[in-house]
């Protein structure tokens, strides 16, 4: 109307973006659990999903590297401010306060998760292998929400999910994309994600500072995680010794990653596409979660990152872009059919499915078998039944596990963390 300023009013963020993991995991606690009898705990679940994506959207940044030439988004969750959240919000009125004799802050922990997914400029986005970081966040919020009451400040966490540079919302120079080059890939990578951590940790607060930082390599984003850890070790930014005061203790977790399996190049470049593809085709026959997340996954994307725009994060697709990033891509992945080793001097765990197609071996699995047939007499199996060692490098514990190249999400563990979550908001809200 003439003579009126138009105020746009913008709705929520959870009636704006589409979350498939919303749905998928609801529904499978309901099948579960039933619906019935447990609707206030599938209420109380949806709201900590929501506020965790809600957290998760508007801590996402944009790290640029001068110096290497790329810049990627990253997104953080921080456990304790989320529990503060929920328990501002739902428990009826009384204000958060800390008693004097607990003020004192539990030992700071940074996770930093390096996702896989590489394969066009959509992959390789800051909420690939999102479940391990909800699998972390919800089993901190029934500990977090239980200090609260207590009067306690919780534990300090922050998990990060470290994008690629070329996702659609990265941006990849001239000069980054020749040092890709000679199976540098990885290396290159681990520079960039090592100059952000240290940045990160350079600023931390003396209450604040990480005690405790762990890397989580997930599939193709095992290389990068080890190349990161490589060059923080060497700066001594991180330490892997017990003995080493004042320094962030650094540990290590790779799962499925072809890029360090033991299969030579020559079977690798036909195994890794091959077997994805076989990957993708199963889970969405087979696995009832990943198919609705999956088949959501674009419409999570393009609502994510129609928000992002207007915190000035917006995608970076010219055709200059476009060229540099496709160049970019095909060189990571040779580099991952390479293979990229671990320093014999870097302790890692590392996980791998006996059944992954991607690294699939018959060599490896008959390993398996053999040690644990060392065990099949005992009735409580202990948890090295599961290792293969690893002749001349001991720092490397390798578990061969019954899974796939996608360890399951939604197993008997995780319903019951979900479980234990949602009822400590359900007390919450009922003000035990």
């Amino acid at each position: 109307m003439e003579g009126f300023n138009h105020i746009e009013i913008k709705k929520p963020l959870r009636e704006r973006i589409s979350v498939p993991h919303i749905d998928a995991i609801i529904g499978a606690y309901e099948k579960h659990f039933g619906k019935e009898k447990n609707k206030e705990e599938i209420e109380a679940l949806k709201e900590i999903i929501y506020s965790y994506i809600e957290q998760r959207v508007e801590n996402t940044y944009l790290y640029k590297s001068e110096k290497i030439g790329a810049s990627f988004v990253y997104s953080v969750t921080n456990t304790a401010d989320l529990a503060k959240q929920l328990y501002s919000k739902f428990n009826k009125g009384k204000n958060l306060e800390f008693k004097k004799d607990k003020l004192e802050s539990n030992k700071s922990e940074k996770d930093f998760m390096f996702v896989g997914g590489l394969v066009n400029t959509k992959g390789g986005n800051e909420y690939v292998s999102q479940e391990e970081v909800i699998h972390r966040m919800i089993e901190e919020i029934p500990r977090a929400l239980e200090s609260l009451k207590d009067g306690k400040e919780p534990k300090n966490k922050e998990i990060y999910t470290f994008g690629s540079p070329t996702n659609e919302l990265g941006n990849v120079s001239e000069k980054f994309v020749e040092n890709l080059k000679d199976n540098n890939a990885a290396e290159q990578l681990g520079l960039l994600y090592a100059e952000s951590i240290s940045s990160m940790l350079s600023k931390d607060s003396e209450s604040l500072k990480a005690t405790n930082i762990y890397f989580n390599g997930i599939s193709m984003g095992a290389g990068f995680a080890i190349e990161t850890a490589k060059k923080l070790i060497a700066d001594g930014v991180v330490t892997q010794s017990h003995e080493v005061a004042n320094k962030p203790f650094l540990q290590v977790q790779i799962n499925i990653p072809p890029g360090q399996s033991a299969i030579s190049e020559k079977i690798k470049k036909w195994q890794i596409p091959i077997g994805f593809a076989i990957q993708v085709a199963n889970s969405l026959i087979t696995d009832s979660y990943m198919r609705k997340v999956m088949m959501g996954d674009k419409a999570f994307i393009d609502s994510k990152n129609s928000i992002l725009t207007e915190k000035g994060i917006k995608a970076d697709m010219s055709p200059e872009q476009s060229d540099l990033k496709k160049k970019a891509l095909s060189l990571i992945l040779k580099n991952l059919t390479s293979g990229i080793p671990i320093p014999e001097n870097i302790k890692v765990t590392e996980l791998i499915g006996t059944s992954d197609p991607l690294m699939y071996s018959h060599k490896f699995s008959k390993k398996v078998k053999e040690q644990k047939s060392k065990f099949k007499n005992e009735e409580d199996k202990p948890l090295g039944e599961n290792i293969v060692k690893n002749k001349g490098n001991e720092n490397r514990r390798t578990f061969g596990i019954n899974t796939s190249h996608n360890i399951p999400f939604l197993r008997d563990s995780e319903f019951n963390r979900l479980k234990k979550a949602a009822e400590s908001l359900v007390d919450l809200m009922k003000g035990k």
